[in-house]
């Protein structure tokens, strides 16, 4: 059984990352209390219940654009995430570095 600490890694992008760990619950800076969360098996487990991820792979491109040079993270990151949390989305996959 692994022992899973979740971190923020705000150094790098503040905004994004800040977005990218509340819609994932894992910023610690903003958490009262952290939730204990290990591996079990094929399971992920968040304070001992198991945690469903429901995720999107998020590519900020605009339309008719390419990938990777039209890459614009800070330019989708506020109207997407408004809309991943009105659609329950707990985890976020990009193609390139964030």
């Amino acid at each position: 059984m692994a022992v899973i600490t979740p971190c923020c890694c705000m150094q790098r992008s503040p905004p994004l990352a800040l977005v990218v760990a509340l819609l994932c619950g894992l910023c610690p800076a903003l958490a009262v209390d952290r939730p204990q969360v290990r591996v079990s098996g094929r399971q992920l487990l968040v304070d001992g219940k198991p945690f469903h991820m429901k995720g999107v792979n998020w590519n900020p491109v605009r339309r008719g654009g390419k990938h990777p040079e039209d890459l614009d993270f800070r330019g989708f990151v506020e109207t997407d995430a408004e809309i991943m949390a009105l659609a329950g989305v707990n985890a976020l996959r990009t193609y390139e570095p964030v």
